[in-house]
């Protein structure tokens, strides 16, 4: 079977939610009921970077700044045309900068804000449950 590469890229988005406290943005997928950060594709001409901050947006209406690179996932899936998919995600931690415009509801059925220790339990997949463990470190470093 043939194999098609796709990109994309997301952030793991964290917001002070009181002065010793962290939390991180969570979506929950329409489609498929999944928990997971917020991600989409890189379109023509944009970066990583830019469309990590715009799929942020787009999907949870949260503005987000990019802090630092955390490692990318990649994972297979077969899509619902039946062909093989490779994906690969770019990912980044940001922080929290307000409030922006959700312009893909359709694809999100519910947008939470978790703290640190509620992260983990609550992800579907392990790939972002491996990346949140890593992502740990960093979080500490950042120290918003």
């Amino acid at each position: 079977m043939e194999t098609l590469e796709e990109w994309s890229a997301g952030g793991i988005v964290l917001r002070r939610a009181e002065p010793d406290r962290i939390h991180v943005l969570l979506i929950q997928h329409s489609m498929h009921n999944g928990w997971s950060f917020p991600k989409g594709w890189v379109e023509p001409g944009e970066t990583p970077q830019q469309a990590a901050v715009r799929e942020v947006e787009e999907e949870s209406g949260v503005l987000g700044q990019i802090i630092a690179d955390l490692p990318p996932t990649r994972y297979f899936f077969v899509n619902h045309e039946g062909k093989r998919i490779a994906k690969t995600v770019t990912w980044y931690l940001m922080k929290y900068l307000g409030e922006g415009n959700q312009t893909h509801a359709f694809e999100v059925s519910a947008v939470e804000w978790l703290p640190l220790e509620g992260v983990h339990a609550r992800l579907t997949y392990k790939n972002d449950k491996e990346l949140f463990s890593v992502a740990l470190a960093e979080i500490v470093r950042a120290a918003l």
